[in-house]
């Protein structure tokens, strides 16, 4: 079904049956239906779930389908059996494009982080706003007992700063700050993020990278440390490759 199709079908469902909640199944690609089927597959998510979001009869959607599956339908002409490509995840469950997509459509907030900066532009913290998913978006819903959980690390992997927080039920949007004292400069500094269900476990994960700016390229001991190989030459440590 084409986007134009699925509106007119979605007004002739409320016309039909106002005083119903409706639940959307089925919607995807399969790939005999297009060349790029992934990349159809992505669109159609996106534009039917904005759709969809704006209808408040609508309460959930559910694609099709999780994986590629054998059978004699929806194949190219003159084939009776094979695998059908109509999953975000292929036949051995690799995960294609659209599966990062759905996961994203489905997240049940919107994370924005950014860092923290001193006077000599180190990091020393970060911010992170959680806000639900709005109402004109499929699924929205207060969250009730959501935690989240940091880690930040520096270019040694020594933890600056590590921590949870359970959060209050959010419907305003809400706010985490966190800050640290460096000891000194790191070449970089890496943030994960999780935004953890009441059961315990991650919706979402977030990371925030930081790098020292550097105009030229590594030094040996940057090699060394990241374990590249290192030329086989007699220059100083202060020549940069």
């Amino acid at each position: 079904m084409g986007f134009d199709q699925a509106i007119k079908a979605s007004d002739r469902i409320k016309h039909n049956y106002p005083d119903k909640t409706v639940i959307v199944s089925e919607f995807g690609v399969a790939r005999v239906f297009a060349p790029d089927a992934d990349k159809l597959r992505e669109q159609i998510f996106r534009d039917q779930m904005a759709m969809f979001g704006k209808q408040d009869w609508i309460a959930g959607a559910l694609m099709w389908c999780y994986q590629d599956y054998k059978s004699h339908r929806n194949l190219w002409p003159g084939e009776t059996e094979g695998v059908v490509n109509t999953g975000v995840v292929d036949a051995a469950r690799q995960r294609r494009s659209s599966y990062f997509m759905w996961q994203e459509l489905n997240n049940p907030a919107h994370i924005r982080t950014e860092w923290q900066y001193d006077p000599n532009r180190w990091p020393t913290g970060f911010r992170a706003t959680i806000e639900r998913r709005r109402p004109n978006e499929i699924l929205s819903y207060m969250l009730r007992g959501y935690r989240v959980t940091w880690e930040v690390q520096d270019d040694d992997n020594r933890t600056l700063a590590a921590g949870s927080k359970t959060l209050p039920d959010v419907g305003p949007p809400q706010t985490v700050e966190i800050n640290w004292k460096m000891a000194a400069p790191s070449k970089s500094v890496h943030m994960r993020l999780r935004l953890c269900r009441p059961p315990g476990f991650v919706a979402i994960e977030k990371t925030l990278e930081w790098w020292q700016p550097r105009p030229e390229g590594l030094t040996l001991e940057d090699m060394r440390h990241r374990g590249l190989a290192v030329p086989a030459c007699q220059q100083i440590d202060s020549v940069r490759y």
